[in-house]
C-alpha cells in the first residue's frame, strides 16, 4: 500500500488524468497492469478534524486519503480507556522531557527520542561494532605472521563465533598461535644456520 501512495503523486504530476486512465500515458507502459482507480476527491478538513489528524501524527499530505471518521473514533476509544489515569507519557509530553520513541524535525535536523533501555542497547551495539572492528584489524595484521595451519584454524574459529566474546577468544587463540609459530620459526632458522656453519 505504501508503494501505491508513493506512485500516485508522481503519476498525477506527469498527467492529471493518469489516475482515471493510467494506460493512456505512453511513458508508463507498466501502468496498464495497475488497478484503475477513480479520481480521488479531496475532502475539506475542518479545524476540529485538522487538530485530530495532527494529534494522531498523520502527515498533511495523507489527509485526503484518511478516513477521518475512523481516526476520530479511534481517538475517542483511546481517550475513554485512559480512565483519568495520568501516565508517564502524559507527564513527559513537554519539551524538557520529550516522550520516548518519538521523532521531531525542526527543519534542519531530526531528533529521535528513545527510551533509556533502547539507548543502552544502541550504545552496546555501537561498542560491539567498534570492538569487532578493532579485533578484525588485529587479526588481519597477525595473520601475516602465521603459517597456513594457524590461518585455517582461525578461519574455522571465526566462522563458528557468533558473539563478540567468541570472536575475542578466536583472536586470543590466534595471538597465542602466532607466538608459538614465531618461536618455532626462530628455532628452525637457528638450527639451519648451525647446520650451514657446520657444513662450511
Amino acid at each position: 500500500m505504501f508503494s501505491l501512495f508513493s506512485v500516485l503523486p508522481f503519476i498525477s504530476t506527469k498527467n492529471p488524468n493518469a489516475l482515471s486512465s493510467p494506460a493512456s500515458d505512453p511513458s508508463f507502459p507498466w501502468s496498464e497492469n495497475l488497478v484503475k482507480l477513480e479520481q480521488i476527491s479531496i475532502q475539506n478538513v475542518t479545524k476540529e478534524q485538522e487538530e485530530v489528524l495532527k494529534r494522531s501524527n498523520i502527515p498533511p499530505k495523507m489527509w485526503p486519503y484518511v478516513n477521518i471518521t475512523a481516526v476520530v473514533e479511534r481517538e475517542r476509544k483511546r481517550n475513554a480507556t485512559d480512565g483519568g489515569v495520568i501516565t508517564d507519557e502524559d507527564v513527559l509530553g513537554d519539551d524538557e522531557h520529550p516522550q520516548p520513541n518519538t521523532m521531531h524535525n525542526d527543519g534542519r535536523k531530526t531528533t529521535i527520542t528513545i527510551s533509556t533501555d533502547a539507548g543502552l542497547k544502541l550504545y552496546q551495539h555501537w561498542t560491539d561494532q567498534a570492538v569487532s572492528g578493532l579485533m578484525a584489524a588485529v587479526a588481519t595484521n597477525k595473520l601475516k605472521n602465521v603459517g597456513n595451519a594457524e590461518k585455517l584454524a582461525h578461519k574455522q574459529c571465526n566462522k563458528e563465533a557468533k558473539t563478540v566474546n567468541q570472536h575475542a577468544k578466536c583472536v586470543v587463540e590466534l595471538l597465542n598461535a602466532e607466538e608459538k609459530y614465531q618461536k618455532w620459526l626462530r628455532k628452525n632458522q637457528l638450527m639451519s644456520r648451525r647446520i650451514g656453519m657446520c657444513s662450511n
